[in-house]
């Protein structure tokens, strides 16, 4: 093989591998700080969304009740909610920030092999209404892996990087950067 072909050869593969990079974009304007360890906590709802491949998710929010900070979760099948406090001195010393509007949406996309996650606020209705910031919350639907919005009907794939999977078309969701050791382990979730 000559100089010249070999050359091509190396080109092609630099571009193509620069180009298949897996990179994904973590398109939210909103300030996202989260950490849960759950080698502390062992909370079953996190342990089920963390797990790849289980096609569960969590809606996280953060509420304060008698001067003690909670994570509030609730799992993508709409049945199990639950607060866990948070105790340890790291976990307290961090100001959480959670999106748009106080909540996230947290597991794993198993068509793209990796952790997600996203604001739990319908991204299209925040676009459509000007200056003020309004209170779009996703619900849950019957499909484990979709969430809704109730005010403009929009479906969204959470194992399709978020994409509207109804007819209305649209935005996807605002996405976080999410990193997580296993479903045992430290989840952090941040704008990058």
């Amino acid at each position: 093989m000559n100089d010249f072909m070999r050359k091509s050869i190396v080109l092609a593969a630099i571009v193509l591998l620069t180009a298949c990079s897996g990179e994904f974009e973590y398109n939210s304007p909103y300030r996202c700080f989260f950490r849960f360890d759950n080698k502390i906590h062992l909370n079953e709802l996190m342990t089920a969304a963390l797990t790849p491949y289980s096609n569960v998710f969590v809606k996280i929010s953060k509420k304060t009740s008698g001067g003690v900070n909670y994570v509030v979760l609730s799992t993508s099948d709409g049945k199990k909610s639950e607060e866990v406090p948070i105790t340890t001195e790291i976990e307290n010393y961090a100001n959480y920030e959670l999106g748009a509007n106080n909540g996230i949406i947290v597991g794993y996309d198993t068509m793209n092999g990796r952790y997600v996650a996203y604001d739990a606020q319908c991204r299209n209705c925040y676009a459509n209404v000007g200056a003020y910031t309004p209170n779009r919350p996703l619900t849950w639907t019957s499909n484990s892996t979709e969430v809704k919005c109730d005010k403009c009907g929009r479906h969204y794939n959470l194992n399709m990087q978020g994409r509207v999977s109804s007819s209305e078309g649209g935005e996807r969701l605002w996405e976080y950067h999410a990193e997580c050791t296993d479903q045992f382990g430290l989840l952090t979730v941040t704008r990058r």
